[in-house]
């Protein structure tokens, strides 16, 4: 607090505070994985893909926590409220986003993309 105490008039601390009166700052976005591993998956041998799979390290606690879209350009961004930016991934087909399977574990986050029918 300001105001005129024994040493002249300044900041000092307020004795009515405790630490649990303390506000914190929200954390401080992080950067983005940086490694994203891609790959194609067929269900049987020689035959075109069916699926695409996204996955990547993201050390977060919920799939909730990641947005996944996919542009008209076939790329999939993934964002996330707690990194600094968003993660673009080209992917070589056309895919049915809205089909598209998710889930996490132990950290990394695997994304599956049916391929669309040509």
């Amino acid at each position: 607090m300001f105001k005129n105490g024994d040493q002249g008039q300044g900041y000092y601390k307020d004795a009515r505070c405790t630490a649990a009166d303390a506000t914190t700052l929200p954390p401080q976005p992080v950067a983005p994985p940086a490694e994203v591993r891609l790959s194609l998956l067929h269900r049987r041998c020689g035959a075109p893909p069916e699926l695409i799979e996204v996955a990547l390290e993201c050390g977060l606690s919920s799939p909730e926590e990641v947005q996944v879209d996919v542009t008209s350009e076939h790329v999939c961004v993934l964002s996330s409220k707690g990194w600094s930016s968003s993660v673009s991934v080209p992917l070589k087909y056309p895919v049915r986003p809205a089909q598209a399977q998710g889930w996490l574990d132990k950290g990394t986050l695997t994304i599956r993309l049916p391929i669309a029918a040509a």
